[in-house]
């Protein structure tokens, strides 16, 4: 598990556990990569269906009860309107980089050299 990404999108809040798997399924849709799609994101200049796609995945990855189509997510952003559908891909991508909870310590400084 990577980390959550919490955003608010079709009228309702979202928190979506966005796991390693959802980095190689996202890059296999779009055809590009995580560090590519971010810096598009992030900059407001990638595609729609990109953001969809993220999107999409980052639900379908989370959820056990159903299965969202990209009419499910574009009724959502449409809703919501497009800078939150950016908004909210760009929250999925920066869980993919955040440390996993195992990684993180509780302990102390690294020891000095």
């Amino acid at each position: 598990m990577r980390g959550i990404a919490k955003f608010k999108l079709g009228g309702a809040e979202h928190s979506l556990p966005v796991p390693l798997e959802a980095a190689e399924a996202i890059e296999t849709a779009t055809d590009k990569g995580i560090m590519r799609l971010m810096r598009e994101v992030l900059a407001r200049d990638a595609m729609l269906k990109d953001v969809v796609t993220i999107l999409m995945v980052a639900f379908n990855t989370s959820s056990k009860t159903r299965e969202y189509t990209r009419t499910d997510i574009g009724d959502m952003i449409r809703q919501s309107g497009m800078f939150n559908g950016y908004l909210a891909a760009g929250k999925v991508l920066g869980a993919l980089f955040e440390a996993p909870e195992e990684a993180k310590s509780t302990k102390g400084k690294a020891p000095a050299n």
